[in-house]
């Protein structure tokens, strides 16, 4: 199964699996300051949960800085893998994350992750523009500074805590709208690869395309 299909798939599960609860999700979320994106995030009860997905035609070559850039801003990770990867499983297991397998047009948890420990407070901010840092720390001069050097500012003044309540405050607001016009959009219809664009955002212009 190719990446889209194997997205558009699980896409419609985790809906499924969490109708009765009130989720957001997004696509190809941009994080970390090495500018990874995540396949798919999820927004629950004040718990960021990351997808990674790994289609046939993916790899493992680079996974453990993969899992490092995601355990070290989200608080939950999971990866998910076609059958073709199945021998994979037993050194996924290793880390703490969760893992889900798709096999015979079903997904299936073989693991659940375990609440990251690690997350680190530069990630974090860069979710972050100025009108949302402002509401963390007022510092004077603020139109004569960066956002890459108030984002240092914040990281260093503001505990984890904090930082992580408003990054999870400003994905809420910027995807809410995004996964409800998907919503409606595909209300009525099975979900198509095209569909895939409206949960998408630019969290770095902070525009939705």
């Amino acid at each position: 199964m190719n990446a889209n299909n194997l997205k558009v798939e699980f896409i419609n599960w985790l809906i499924k699996r969490y109708k009765a609860e009130n989720i957001i999700l997004g696509n190809e979320v941009l994080f970390s300051v090495d500018k990874c994106r995540a396949d798919i995030v999820m927004l629950k009860n004040n718990k960021i949960f990351a997808y990674e997905l790994k289609s046939d035609s993916d790899n493992f070559i680079d996974i453990d800085v993969q899992l490092n850039h995601y355990m070290t801003t989200f608080n939950y990770t999971y990866i998910v893998l076609t059958a073709k990867h199945k021998k994979q499983i037993d050194i996924l297991s290793q880390y703490n994350i969760g893992i889900i397998l798709y096999e015979k047009f079903r997904f299936k948890i073989l693991k659940n992750p375990t609440l990251s420990k690690i997350i680190s407070k530069d990630n974090l901010v860069e979710f972050l523009h100025k009108n949302e840092m402002k509401e963390l720390i007022q510092i004077p001069k603020i139109n004569r500074t960066s956002v890459f050097k108030y984002r240092n500012i914040v990281s260093n003044k503001c505990s984890k805590k904090k930082i992580q309540e408003q990054a999870y405050k400003t994905l809420e607001k910027r995807y809410t709208r995004l996964y409800n016009l998907f919503l409606i959009d595909t209300s009525k219809d099975s979900i198509m690869i095209e569909d895939l664009k409206t949960l998408t955002g630019n969290i770095t212009t902070d525009k939705l395309y």
